[in-house]
Formats: structure tokens, C-alpha cells, sequence
């Protein structure tokens, strides 16, 4: 394994979606949160990236893995413990 890809972007685009609520279970249109307030939609995001392949006739395989932060563990893991 190696890192090889430049140009690497990542970031918001056109096309939202409406997280799923495990209270609610619902995953359309609008609702309220557990705060009274009305739960908005959260955009997709897209990664572009430049990669050169070292040969025409090589077999490469690309592997790529969403962010998962500190925070989300310890959110993780605080939900299975509660």
C-alpha cells in the first residue's frame, strides 16, 4: 500500500439529505429534533483526486475511507455504554 493521489479535494456539493433520527425512525421531509427545533438537511460531500498509474497494464486497486474523528468514537462509544 501506498499513498499516491494530489489534488485531493473534499468538500460540500449540491445534494442534501435529512439525517435518520432513531427517536423519530422516520428519514423524509422535515421534523423536530429533541430540542423543539426543526431538524435541517446536511449536504453530501464529494472527493476528487489526480492519480497516476506507474504502468498501462498494472491492476491497481484504490481504497478510500470517510473521516471518522476522536469525537465520533468517544459518540460511538458513549451509546453503547449508555
Amino acid at each position: 500500500w501506498r499513498r499516491c493521489a494530489s489534488e485531493v479535494c473534499y468538500f460540500a456539493n449540491q445534494y442534501s439529505y435529512i439525517p435518520y433520527s432513531k427517536k423519530r425512525g422516520a428519514r423524509s421531509g422535515s421534523r423536530t429534533g429533541s430540542g423543539g427545533q426543526e431538524e435541517s438537511s446536511r449536504p453530501h460531500h464529494t472527493l476528487t483526486m489526480v492519480i497516476i498509474f506507474p504502468a498501462e497494464d498494472d491492476v491497481c486497486y484504490v481504497a478510500q475511507c470517510y473521516p471518522y474523528t476522536y469525537s465520533m468514537l468517544q459518540a460511538s462509544l458513549g451509546q453503547i455504554v449508555n
